[in-house]
């Protein structure tokens, strides 16, 4: 078994002190990115020295998960500050205001190219585009803005892919779909529409991970997204929900790790809780991986929470 990291890392202490006296006029633009640099090329190597599947950017730059796309494209601005679901944590909200587009690729600069190597596997996240959509501000339908988010994400995709070709799987986080539990047939079938093109066009493994809430409700839309892989918050439902068999001969992306708590885990749980998933939902494949992004920790804390997945998945591998 191997373990998958994913989404946007804490920052540290360091290079929080460095953001606030950068807003105070007390630190250069210049110093702020100098750590930051530093920090990115320190995680990709420590990283490195774990051996998981891919390789991740921390992207310490993305201040939520959309603001690189609506401080970066047309047609779309950050909005009001909005809870982050149940969190304690906030994001801009996406303002429509027109067609989005592209005037210059803008994910490429935040996973930084240069601190991988030719010879390394390295995943992406985005946001998933139901969940950009149905967070987002606009007179449209949902459906709507999900498909007229479809030329964006191409662009940025292929852009990103000439740049790292070493990029082997693209990751869409898409919570809204469970937290509102979206039954709408129109949003589903814009969603099999944009994530079938991407897939044909791109050319990379392709995984959503939806986690805060249970899929249970939604569990046969859900499978019918023509992606590689699916990724679930298995502290945020009862294994028991799911239907017997529901992944069989799939790739299943287990979050075991629990981004919210800053408890490691234990060995015996983990454990436990592998075999129960592989007897109930019977997958081709199971990764290890964290319920959601890392940044919901303290530095310090993900970084033990990362080294001791790492060490649950050799030992359960074993």
């Amino acid at each position: 078994m191997q373990f998958v990291m994913f989404g946007t890392y804490p920052r540290s202490e360091a290079l929080v002190e460095a953001t606030r006296g950068l807003d105070r006029g007390r630190v250069s633009a210049e110093e702020v990115e100098r750590i930051r640099r530093e920090e990115t090329a320190a995680f990709v190597e420590r990283l490195r020295g774990l051996s998981p599947m891919e390789l991740v950017s921390p992207m310490l730059d993305v201040q939520d998960l959309f603001r690189p796309y609506t401080e970066g494209w047309k047609g779309v601005r950050p909005g009001p500050l909005t809870r982050w679901f149940d969190n304690n944590t906030f994001f801009r909200k996406p303002i429509f205001f027109d067609e989005p587009s592209v005037e210059e690729p803008v994910l490429v600069r935040h996973i930084h190219p240069e601190h991988f190597r030719a010879e390394d596997r390295v995943r992406v996240t985005l946001p998933g585009p139901g969940t950009f959509a149905g967070l987002s501000e606009d007179s449209r339908p949902v459906a709507a803005r999900i498909r007229s988010l479809l030329p964006p994400y191409r662009e940025e995709l292929e852009a990103l892919l000439e740049t790292l070709p070493q990029v082997q799987v693209i990751q869409f986080q898409e919570p809204w779909l469970v937290w509102a539990s979206v039954q709408d047939p129109d949003v589903w079938d814009a969603l099999r529409e944009v994530y079938g093109t991407l897939r044909r066009q791109v050319d990379r493994g392709m995984v959503v991970h939806v986690y805060f809430r249970s899929p249970a409700p939604i569990w046969s839309l859900l499978m019918t997204l023509p992606v590689d892989a699916w990724g679930l918050d298995f502290y945020s439902l009862e294994l028991d929900e799911l239907p017997e068999r529901g992944l069989e001969g799939r790739t299943l992306q287990a979050g075991l790790v629990d981004a919210r708590n800053s408890l490691l885990e234990s060995r015996e749980d983990v454990a436990d809780l592998v075999f129960r998933i592989r007897d109930r939902l019977h997958p081709g494949q199971l990764w290890l991986s964290p319920t959601t992004d890392l940044e919901f920790l303290p530095e310090q804390v993900a970084w033990k929470k990362v080294e001791n997945m790492a060490r649950i998945a050799a030992l359960l591998e074993g």
